[in-house]
């Protein structure tokens, strides 16, 4: 059974199956394509083993054990009672046979099995005492698998991750440059099109800000969760509604009426092209796994265009009859083959739908704005100043429950009324906290630039206007 690879002169033809069945994927079993996610379920199989002594998948032939790979889960029970939590939640995560529930990336199984090993106790699953030291046998079997992780002997592809969720909630602020402001209403000078403030990395190591140092322009900066520094992004002058490639090594962002993209490691903007034609895009922008980028518009649908470059071409058209007035803030889910737009109304409602973009049909999900997916089946979406995550299948493009509070107080543009916040594949999000808007003033300003009150009475005073 250890010697079962299938191997033609025709091996790399598509549809043939080729491994060793005991540690084929569902996708590798069934003869189609395959990506590192393979890779990652025969690690899961091999760790599986260590631990237990008998293999994940057992057959007394080779279409019995591919039947097993396809149909049946591993024995969890055999799993030895002391084995931590973390390990048992990693290898469900590895053995899933739904790719999209699978973890991506083989960086986050070591950082996993890293933090096991270096804990000095950790929860386990198992009867008696709820935390015990790892017996050696188990940490001996792990540092075998850190080692071989570290070292290279396991050949796995590193790119776009979305590993999975942490178990723990952690909250934690990230402090601006003194010098750095981030606009209540980020406008682009260029355009008058109004702009998205920020962007976190899909790994959610890095955040990427507008803001404006001592004058009107505006420009990108970046700050890495492993450093306190923030460093500007060179070429970014003017530049707006930054995003991020799905891999997290470029990022994109309009400047006047161009969309460009910069290196993540640095190095000069690259024009994809230029937006006339369009309409005013409206936020935020999105990179899909197909390397193509879509954006909305404020009066006429989606637009896409290649990651290459290349003229934007017209994605999706208003209802008129159902009063849609734009569709805004795209976002892929996983694989690319689907997104999430918002809807605005003449009638001043706003509400989330879905796109197939493979048939091109459309249809709302709930009300609220700024749908964005969550790893590992959320779509987290605004109502008013607080956010929301829906609980959401993303094989069957279905909700699954009903919408959960996460925080509330976001801060919201006062034009858009869209709130300010980004995502993570890892479930991280980021945002800007709301501003005590009951404490203002009405005042005039002269031409010297001295504020005089109109009245003393403080309220949330906004958008004033001279007859």
């Amino acid at each position: 059974m250890s010697q079962s690879p299938t191997l033609t002169e025709e091996m790399t033809r598509a549809g043939v199956i080729l491994g060793t069945a005991a540690y084929m994927s569902p996708e590798q079993a069934k003869g189609k394509p395959v990506d590192k996610r393979a890779d990652i379920f025969a690690f899961g199989a091999v760790l599986y083993e260590l631990l237990t002594g008998k293999r994940a998948f057992e057959g007394e032939t080779i279409a019995e054990t591919i039947a097993a790979v396809l149909k049946s889960e591993p024995d969890w029970e055999a799993l030895p009672q002391t084995t931590p939590w973390k390990i048992q939640e990693l290898l469900r995560r590895c053995l899933t046979k739904d790719t999209h529930d699978r973890l991506r990336d083989v960086a986050n199984i070591r950082v996993e099995i890293k933090l096991v090993l270096t804990e000095p106790s950790q929860p386990f699953m198992g009867t008696g005492d709820a935390r015990r030291q790892i017996p050696w046998g188990l940490a001996a079997a792990l540092g075998i698998l850190l080692f071989l992780l570290g070292a290279g002997s396991i050949l796995l592809w590193f790119g776009a991750s979305r590993p999975t969720p942490s178990q723990a909630t952690t909250r934690f602020v990230i402090d601006l440059d003194p010098n750095h402001n981030i606009p209540l209403q980020i406008t682009n000078t260029a355009t008058g099109r109004q702009a998205n403030s920020f962007a976190i990395s899909p790994d959610g190591k890095h955040v990427v800000y507008v803001a404006t140092s001592g004058g009107l322009q505006t420009d990108l900066y970046l700050r890495s969760m492993d450093q306190f520094q923030v460093r500007p992004i060179p070429g970014t002058d003017d530049g707006t509604d930054p995003f991020f490639s799905p891999d997290g090594q470029w990022i994109g962002f309009l400047a006047g009426d161009d969309l460009k993209k910069v290196p993540l490691s640095g190095g000069p903007p690259v024009t994809l092209t230029t937006l006339t034609g369009s309409s005013p895009v409206i936020a935020a922008i999105s990179w899909g796994e197909t390397d193509t980028i879509v954006f909305g518009t404020a009066s006429s649908g989606l637009w896409q265009v290649p990651a290459s470059g290349g003229e934007a071409r017209q994605l999706t058209s208003l209802d008129s009859e159902k009063g849609e007035s734009g569709h805004t803030d795209p976002d892929f889910l996983p694989g690319g083959k689907a997104l999430v737009f918002s809807v605005p109304t003449s009638d001043g409602s706003v509400s989330n739908w879905l796109l197939s973009l493979a048939t091109g049909e459309r249809r709302e999900l709930t009300a609220g704005s700024r749908a964005r997916y969550a790893s590992p089946g959320y779509i987290v979406f605004q109502r008013g100043d607080s956010l929301f995550a829906l609980p959401f299948d993303v094989d069957r493009l279905q909700e699954t429950g009903e919408p959960i509070p996460l925080t509330e107080k976001v801060r919201v543009q006062p034009i858009t009324g869209l709130a300010d916040f980004a995502m993570s594949d890892t479930g991280s999000f980021v945002y800007l906290p709301s501003q005590d808007a009951s404490s203002r003033r009405l005042v005039w300003v002269d031409r010297q630039g001295l504020a005089t009150p109109l009245i003393e009475d403080r309220q949330a005073y906004r958008r004033p206007r001279l007859s």
